[in-house]
């Protein structure tokens, strides 16, 4: 009776623990859901929709029952490990709950294309970007009922050409936002004053390099390391124009660019778009710089059709401290497999080690790439829309 009673439990452990990794709610959107973006701390999630809202959930526990009891010698603890003791212990599971929804008056006037978080050392702010060509920065404030807060608009941008991406920069760069748009102009917009968010400048306004006409940003991503220059990494579009088959120019050499803003210069210059290999025949959907955690080199993960692509990016020689930064960033690709079934992949997303990243496309599947030290990356899960 003792060992089926045990195996009970860590069957019910097991199962608990793949209900807290694998958690399904209703978003409760009327279309189609285009982006979602976690805080920092993982607590809460903002999910935008062509139904114009933006919709702000927080992760709750909720007790579901208790195992163990007077007749038993075993219990369970919360993270699901056996006690030999014999009183009940609770358990839980995690739940979404909807707290918040910006879609009255002074929304957006359009489908609602991104969201993002800036960095909680800044408080609760919100960025998102819709197909009215604007740009909305949200904050959460205090309000003068006791515990309860509301998101108030501070400011908009307005933009000429269509928005198709937005990222605030890491933390120690300031409160910075990165504005990507279609015609291959990237604006920084940066904060004046972290107590007065209604007031923001530009601090720079980057074109695309290569003078290929019609080359449009897509995507883009920071670099995340607090010990060397500022750079990101974008993803390019390609145009009808671009796709002309009577064109010389191979358009696939330019798809990824990484740019850097030197000590002392103005603004950002192309440092390097010398991929050894050109896996992208079309439009990069999403560009993800990884963590860096102790590594002497970066990795950046791109997407397309058909294609997850991982490159070891080496921007220095670490030995030699500030002065060992490259002219020429050595590149070469970690990872180049086909995947989502010939489909469009459309998002990247690394865990915090940059060990691991997420791809999800076409075919309804978010599959998991892991970084092993002998074999490079290998595809180690897939999970589908109806798990």
């Amino acid at each position: 009776m003792m060992m089926q009673q045990q195996q009970r439990l860590l069957q019910q452990a097991a199962q608990l623990q793949q209900q807290a990794m694998l958690s399904s709610f209703p978003l409760q959107h009327d279309d189609y859901v285009h982006d979602i973006a976690f805080d920092f701390s993982g607590k809460r999630i903002a999910t935008c929709s062509s139904d114009q809202k933006i919709r702000v959930w927080e992760k709750k526990q909720k007790l579901v029952g208790a195992s163990g009891g007077a007749s038993g010698n075993a219990g369970m603890s919360q993270s699901g490990e056996t006690s030999a003791f014999g009183c009940a212990q609770e358990q839980y599971v995690v739940e979404w709950e909807l707290v918040e929804e910006l879609s009255k008056q002074n929304s957006h006037s359009a489908a609602v294309q991104r969201v993002q978080w800036a960095d909680s050392e800044f408080g609760s702010i919100l960025a998102s970007s819709s197909f009215d060509k604007q740009v909305f920065i949200w904050e959460e404030i205090e309000t003068k009922d006791v515990n309860k807060q509301q998101w108030v608009k501070r400011i908009n941008f307005m933009e000429k050409e269509a928005i198709l991406d937005i990222k605030f920069a890491p933390k120690h760069w300031g409160l910075t936002l990165a504005i990507a748009l279609a015609d291959g102009t990237i604006k920084m917009q940066t904060s004046k004053d972290l107590s007065n968010l209604t007031q923001w400048s530009e601090l720079c306004v980057i074109k695309l390099a290569q003078g290929l006409p019609g080359l449009g940003c897509n995507c883009l991503s920071w670099n995340p390391a607090f010990d060397e220059p500022q750079m990101f990494a974008v993803g390019c579009s390609i145009t009808a124009q671009q796709s002309d088959p009577l064109s010389s120019v191979d358009h696939r050499e330019n798809l990824l660019q990484i740019y850097i803003k030197e000590q002392m210069a103005p603004g950002f210059t192309l440092y390097s778009a010398k991929f050894p290999i050109h896996p992208h025949t079309s439009t990069v959907n999403d560009v993800a710089w990884a963590p860096l955690m102790g590594r002497s080199f970066h990795m950046i993960a791109s997407c397309s059709k058909e294609r997850v692509v991982v490159w070891k990016v080496t921007v220095r020689d670490i030995f030699q401290g500030e002065a060992g930064l490259y002219k020429d960033p050595i590149i070469e690709p970690m990872l180049n497999a086909e995947a989502h079934r010939g489909g469009e992949v459309w998002r990247l997303s690394w865990n915090l080690l940059g060990t691991c990243v997420a791809s999800s496309g076409d075919d309804g599947a978010v599959r998991l790439w892991k970084k092993s030290v002998k074999s490079g990356f290998t595809q180690i899960a897939c999970l589908q829309a109806n798990q």
